[in-house]
Parts: structure tokens; C-alpha cells; sequence
């Protein structure tokens, strides 16, 4: 499993997680994707693995997506 903290700045670009430590942090108390964090000693980390399978599940969608909406353009014509 790959790991990152969420205060490490470099590391979240690196892995290009867009997001602020701010907003990683309130996810995380609020319980939102609860399988993205882990709490390793007394530091908030980002489970990589699980954003990385969490980002190719968006891809996914959103290409259905397109797919979906070319459909219906070409039915429409």
C-alpha cells in the first residue's frame, strides 16, 4: 500500500491530488470517502491506491458519459 501525508505538499502534487490540506481534513473528519484516509501514529495520511483506482472510476464514468450524450446527439439528427 502507498501512502502519503496529507500535509505534504510536494507529495499530493506529485501524486496529483488537486486538492488543499484544508479540504483533505475536513473530508476526513466529516467521514467522506473514509477508504481514501488512514491514520498512521498521530498523522492523516492519503491511501494512494484507493485514489488512484478512485480517479480510473471517474475516468470511467465520465466516458459512459460522453458516450451516452454522443448517442444521443446522433439519434437527434
Amino acid at each position: 500500500m502507498k501512502v502519503i501525508q496529507v500535509t505534504d505538499e510536494q507529495a499530493r502534487k506529485e501524486a496529483g491530488i488537486p486538492f488543499a490540506k484544508k479540504t483533505l481534513y475536513k473530508w476526513n473528519s466529516t467521514g467522506m470517502h473514509p477508504e481514501l484516509f488512514l491514520k498512521i501514529g498521530n498523522k492523516l495520511c492519503i491511501n494512494l491506491d484507493y485514489w488512484d483506482k478512485w480517479v480510473e472510476e471517474a475516468i470511467q464514468k465520465t466516458n459512459e458519459r460522453v458516450k451516452r450524450l454522443k448517442e444521443l446527439k446522433e439519434g437527434v439528427k
